[in-house]
């Protein structure tokens, strides 16, 4: 299942996601779609928005809880959760819980949606209890015929860039080349600038996919360029969330890069290697409706992100920690009397 946070927006300033890429693989890739903007206030007996039931189905899959999950998924369906986060989701819990017709169900309603990642469909591992289902097939069929159709609508290099971009920043960040991914994200803008000189971008998809490219710049000019774009995306396609998203980030990106703070709260650093924060940050500046209009997590989500991802690396530092202590141990002198292992 997708690990929402937002196109797995890579920033490098930004943190371990960055868009919500919300690339679509349950709980664990990397996709298109981006996490609803609040959260549930209170516990389950206040969850009654899309929103609500989103975050308990959440946090159900982390606890490896799938039938609660699924279960949670189909409320947020039923209560009006559009989009493809719900039957994507929603599926890949149905699975987990060995309840493939409800799987098989929503999976039928995210390709009505419009649904066209084959490769993240194909990849998700959350699936896998479905693949010897005849119905497998007509899915990724279908979901195929999707990605075909979105293809002859929208400036095919503008896509191939896109992909190109998504494809460098999918897997484990910490595994990352950032010299060799640096170099092909300048040969990728110095073509969208080109592009977009020549009238290439037509529709809203056009202007998201160079807004992305441009969005992993190394200069201001880049970021401001990237808000520009999304903003147009958007304004052509209202459907496009992750548009409204890129927006904010990256004028919060410009912001950050101007030495200014960011006022919607989608960027993340960590400096000089410490934890991580989303200062400087002006608070106030914009309210939660507004980030909620922009498909941006509400404030109090934004703070709860960032208590999470340090906890994260706090856990990450302990393990280090003890695993380099052990090997400190394993590799000590022998004080006298002792005898190595070889030895005995």
């Amino acid at each position: 299942m997708p690990r929402f946070t937002s196109h797995r927006r890579p920033s490098y300033r930004l943190g371990p996601f960055a868009m919500p890429r919300f690339l679509i693989v349950c709980f664990a890739g990397a996709s298109l779609l981006t996490m609803p903007a609040s959260f549930a206030e209170g516990g389950e007996g206040s969850a009654k928005s899309p929103d609500a039931y989103v975050a308990l189905a959440n946090a159900a899959y982390h606890s490896g809880d799938p039938s609660t999950c699924s279960e949670m998924f189909g409320k947020a369906l039923d209560a009006g959760l559009d989009g493809f986060l719900g039957p994507f989701n929603g599926a890949c819990c149905a699975a987990l819980a060995g309840d493939p017709e409800t799987a098989f169900q929503r999976l039928g309603i995210l390709v009505e949606r419009g649904y066209r990642q084959v490769a993240s469909l194909e990849g998700d591992e959350d699936l896998n209890s479905l693949r010897d289902d005849p119905r497998w097939k007509e899915i990724v069929a279908r979901v195929q015929a999707n990605r075909d159709a979105f293809v002859e609508s929208v400036h095919g290099e503008l896509l191939e860039l896109y992909e190109a971009d998504q494809a460098d920043r999918s897997g484990d960040m910490r595994n990352f080349d950032w010299a060799a991914i640096s170099a092909r994200d300048e040969a990728r803008r110095q073509r969208v600038f080109e592009l977009i000189e020549e009238g290439a971008p037509k529709v809203g998809s056009d202007y998201f996919h160079a807004a992305m490219v441009l969005q992993h710049g190394n200069e201001p000019d880049h970021y401001k360029k990237a808000h520009e774009l999304a903003k147009k995306a958007a304004e052509l396609d209202p459907t496009l969330d992750t548009a409204k998203w890129l927006s904010a980030a990256a004028w919060d990106r410009y912001l950050w890069n101007t030495d200014q703070p960011q006022i919607y709260g989608t960027q993340y650093s960590r400096p000089n290697g410490g934890a991580w924060t989303m200062e400087p940050f002006d608070r106030e500046a914009v309210t939660d409706d507004e980030r909620r209009a922009l498909n941006v997590p509400v404030l109090a989500d934004a703070e709860k992100r960032l208590e999470s991802m340090n906890a994260q690396l706090e856990k990450q530092q302990e393990e280090a920690a003890k695993a380099e202590a052990s090997a400190d141990e394993a590799h000590e002198e022998p004080h006298a009397g002792q005898r190595l292992p070889s030895e005995q």
